[in-house]
C-alpha cells in the first residue's frame, strides 16, 4: 500500500469499529474499499453518502414516504448516491 492508502485505510478501519463492525470485519472491509478505490470502481457503501443519516436513507423512501434501513457496510451500487467526504 501506498502512505496514502495506508492512512486512508487506517482511518476507515476505525470509523467502521466505531460504527459497530467487528476488528476482522472492519479490516476487511477497509481492504475491500482500497482495492475498490484502486479499480475506480463505482460501488459504495452508505456511510460515505450524505443521504446517510444514523442508520436511515433519506434518499430512498419506502411506499409510505418513510427513509429505508440502509446495508450500510455493504459495496453496492446506488443511483441515489451523493459523496459526503471529498
Amino acid at each position: 500500500m501506498t502512505e496514502q492508502e495506508d492512512k486512508t485505510f487506517l482511518r476507515r478501519r476505525s470509523r467502521f469499529f466505531q460504527e459497530g463492525l467487528n476488528d476482522d470485519e472492519a479490516n476487511d472491509l477497509a481492504f475491500s474499499m482500497t482495492m475498490r478505490d484502486r479499480d475506480h470502481c463505482e460501488l459504495r457503501i452508505c456511510l460515505e453518502c450524505k443521504g446517510n443519516v444514523g442508520r436511515d436513507c433519506m434518499f430512498i423512501k419506502d411506499r409510505f414516504g418513510k427513509p429505508t434501513q440502509q446495508a450500510r457496510f455493504i459495496l453496492q451500487r446506488c443511483d441515489q448516491f451523493q459523496l459526503r467526504w471529498k
